[in-house]
């Protein structure tokens, strides 16, 4: 019995200290369990704050590139800032800056920072900032025509006179643009140009059996050019963004009617303005998608008849009512980077018929003219050389016979922060 009773004990010892080092281990393992669902806590909660920051880095990126173009105002197209080749600098626009051709401050993050093409509109000018933008326009236009004065026997017999004519006309407009920022929704600005023109004209009459006639002929004309007033106003603060727009010209230039004529009403120089007040409401529209910016402008300028009541040679002049203009302006303005962007459109203008009521020998008639067709190409880059300064550059190419061949304008917004 007792020899069995020790090898009993010993193994009964054994059991409860196997059976203890076990819940030792146990607790152990529960510690250490415990201690790792810690740490996997608190690696989650530290993944899921990053991932939120880096979801508002994106949407804030989203909202900067999308509308941080710098110009379509490239800060950069015609007449006026929303109409002509836009979209002119404003303090974002110096800040990235046409297109000139205006988005206000909508909510802080959507709020548009892109030009689109110069005067197509683009980002307003902030509450309190000014914007002074020199710069500097040139234009070049070529015609070349034949005409023939008689009778044609056939296709290819013709009895009577061709004259062929060439016209070289160019011109440079320097000018200064001041833009204010009343709110932070509407802006106004006024454009002051002075304009230099050249037209070089060639008539060349074929003469049989003698030499050909050539006659040449030089204009120039320089003075200050018509001084235009516009005023913009964002309109809504969600994309897509409308923006209205309202330009006034001026007659401060030289008219066709005021420049100087021979004793049988000849030009003896060129004019430097359309002689017309003119009136142009328009409605830009811009939508952001990332990463660029597209654009509409819809516009009708009213320009207003009057009674001009001038004898040029045998010719009275009496009321004269000028074609008014229906355009459309589409595009789109991409931004590269912070610094650079550029903008690509297409510009269609329908100027319709002028009409005059002129006496000739006591008969008083009503002459009406031609409607234009104007189309452009456009391009416009833009350039942030500090946080305050731009340079832009538009381009605007004709595609359509009454267009001018090339338009080119350099503009540097310069932004001051007043208030």
């Amino acid at each position: 019995m007792r020899r069995l009773y020790g090898p009993l004990v010993l193994s009964c010892l054994c059991v409860m200290g196997i059976a203890k080092e076990s819940r030792a281990d146990d607790t152990d393992l529960d510690q250490r369990l415990k201690a790792l669902e810690k740490v996997v806590q608190d690696q989650q909660q530290k993944i899921d704050q990053q991932q939120k920051m880096l979801n508002d880095q994106h949407q804030e990126l989203q909202s900067i590139n999308a509308l941080n173009l710098d110009s379509i105002r490239g800060l950069g197209i015609g007449n006026n800032r929303a109409d002509k080749p836009a979209p002119s600098g404003s303090p974002q626009q110096a800040d990235t800056s046409t297109p000139s051709q205006p988005v206000g401050q909508g909510p802080k993050q959507e709020r548009p920072q892109v030009t689109v093409i110069s005067e197509q509109g683009g980002v307003l000018t902030p509450a309190g900032h000014l914007i002074l933008e020199p710069s500097i326009e040139y234009l070049h236009d070529s015609t070349n025509k034949l005409t023939f004065r008689g009778v044609s026997l056939q296709d290819t017999v013709l009895i009577g006179v061709i004259e062929a004519s060439e016209a070289d006309r160019e011109l440079v407009e320097p000018a200064i643009t001041a833009r204010y920022g009343i709110t932070s929704r509407w802006d106004v600005d006024i454009k002051v140009p002075y304009v230099y023109r050249s037209d070089q004209l060639t008539f060349l009459i074929p003469q049989s059996g003698q030499p050909d006639l050539q006659r040449k002929s030089s204009l120039t004309g320089n003075n200050l050019g018509d001084i235009e007033l516009a005023t913009h106003y964002q309109i809504n603060d969600r994309p897509p963004y409308f923006v209205g727009n309202l330009t006034f010209k001026t007659t401060t230039g030289q008219g066709p009617f005021d420049i100087k004529r021979d004793s049988q009403g000849v030009d003896e120089e060129l004019a430097t303005g359309s002689g017309f007040y003119s009136l142009e409401p328009s409605l830009t529209l811009l939508y952001p998608t990332d990463p660029a910016v597209l654009f509409a402008t819809l516009s009708y300028q009213w320009n207003i008849g009057q009674d001009v009541n001038k004898n040029i040679g045998a010719v009275k002049v009496g009321h004269v009512d000028p074609g008014d203009d229906l355009g459309i302006t589409v595009g789109m303005g991409f931004s590269v980077n912070d610094d650079f962007s550029f903008s690509l459109g297409f510009k269609y203008d329908l100027i319709f018929e002028t009409s005059t009521d002129v006496t000739s020998q006591g008969q008083k008639r009503t002459e009406t003219s031609d409607q234009l067709h104007l189309g452009q190409l456009l391009f416009g880059m833009g350039y942030r050389v500090s946080p305050d300064i731009n340079v832009n550059l538009d381009l605007q190419l004709g595609v359509t016979d009454d267009t001018p061949d090339m338009q080119a304008t350099i503009r540097v917004p310069i932004a001051f922060d007043l208030f």
